[in-house]
């Protein structure tokens, strides 16, 4: 259960940096 927890806490957050990046991204090319 705690592996469970652990696996979608680290995934949830390559995700926040993933679109953080795309924003980061996007708003340069504005």
């Amino acid at each position: 259960m705690l592996i469970l927890v652990d696996l979608i806490g680290s995934v949830t957050l390559m995700l926040v940096q993933e679109i953080s990046i795309l924003f980061k991204g996007s708003t340069m090319v504005i």
